[in-house]
């Protein structure tokens, strides 16, 4: 049991890690698209990366940071019904629903895995001026939709336990929301 707690909180520490970073590149891609402006319309020098790059940026801002929201449960959902229903019905509905969740996951990891491969292979490049590989991005947003899966893992685990009446021992019970650390 006390394995399981220490692995559990591993994955949330490294989700919450994750996304306390990716927070991060938000400045950056503000940064980039400041200069952008700066260039453009100050000494009439448009640049030809700033707009692909801050789209690149933005992708790997969501496909990382998609573990640390679900930690949160902060992910966008229809809760019509779930925000009324017992705290232990909306554990059972999570784990119900968690195939799908898997299922889905799994195939953007395998569609990813090969995607990549595809780009390393045949060195793919974008099809714009600045041109640059595609294989780096590509690689980040599988990581992240694999960071999610695990996270996930980790949060099904919990509600399983939550379910049959079981306690782990220092965890957030599947959801840290309205904290900033996920407690040890």
């Amino acid at each position: 049991m006390k394995l399981l707690s220490k692995m559990l909180h591993t994955v949330d520490r490294f989700s919450t890690i994750i996304g306390k970073l990716c927070k991060y590149l938000i400045l950056i891609i503000l940064g980039i698209m400041l200069f952008e402006i700066i260039s453009r319309y100050m000494f009439n020098k448009p640049t030809e990366w700033v707009i692909e790059m801050s789209s690149y940026m933005f992708g790997a801002y969501f496909f990382l940071s998609g573990a640390y929201t679900l930690i949160h449960d902060q992910h966008v959902r229809m809760d019509l019904l779930y925000v009324k229903w017992p705290r232990k019905v909306k554990k059972i509905a999570d784990i119900v629903t968690f195939p799908l969740f898997a299922v889905y996951l799994g195939l953007l990891i395998y569609g990813g895995i090969g995607n990549i491969q595809f780009s390393l292979k045949f060195k793919e490049h974008s099809s714009s001026l600045w041109g640059p590989p595609l294989a780096p991005i590509k690689m980040v947003i599988t990581i992240g939709t694999a960071l999610l899966l695990i996270q996930g893992i980790a949060i099904l685990i919990r509600d399983i336990f939550i379910v049959f009446n079981k306690e782990l021992p220092g965890v957030c019970e599947g959801s840290c929301k309205n904290s900033e650390e996920v407690k040890p």
